[in-house]
């Protein structure tokens, strides 16, 4: 189960994903501290979307580092939409991560690999490179990992590999 919660006002929406215990709680950028308190508790992953943010022009961003530091996984995602986010790139939400979120390449590369399998059940299928996985793999055009963080508003995507096939190569589908 699922919950869009405390996107624009806190409205106990962190109390009812606890509660219900909630795979994960969608925006949270109005989660209080004792929210986070009981989503960490109940094991909710927090799924950020901070392109959302960005593109309504709001100033207030969902409190990642008092998650991660409440021992919550988070998740980040684009919540594509032509209404309030329009934008599907994964690579822009990363960098947001860090920029506006604050937090560290590793944490951004958990939250859109390992975590986000977690948040959607199919940890033991991707969200990691492990024998017996089935090798959905981003490769970046760049000198090293932290680079695709800090160099913004540029494709740095070089291959994609979907079950260990290749799908996209030098940014033309294949």
């Amino acid at each position: 189960m699922r919950i869009h919660a405390d996107e624009i006002a806190s409205i106990g929406g962190v109390d009812v994903a606890a509660e219900l215990e909630t795979t994960s709680a969608e925006h949270l950028m109005m989660a209080t501290d004792e929210g986070i308190a009981k989503m960490s508790q109940a094991g909710v992953i927090g799924n950020l979307l901070p392109a959302t943010t960005f593109s309504l022009m709001e100033d207030t961003y969902a409190p990642a580092r008092k998650m991660i530091d409440a021992g919550m996984a988070i998740t980040l995602s684009t919540d594509s939409n032509p209404g309030s986010c329009p934008t599907a790139n994964m690579q822009f939400v990363m960098q947001l991560g860090c920029f506006v979120l604050r937090l560290t390449p590793i944490e951004v590369f958990n939250a859109v690999t390992i975590n986000a399998a977690y948040s959607v059940n199919r940890q033991d299928r991707v969200g990691s490179l492990e024998v017996g996985k089935e090798a959905d793999i981003a490769i970046f055009d760049a000198p090293n990992s932290d680079y695709p963080l800090y160099f913004f508003a540029t494709n740095l995507i070089h291959q994609v590999y979907k079950k260990g096939r290749l799908v996209v190569d030098q940014g033309r589908i294949v």
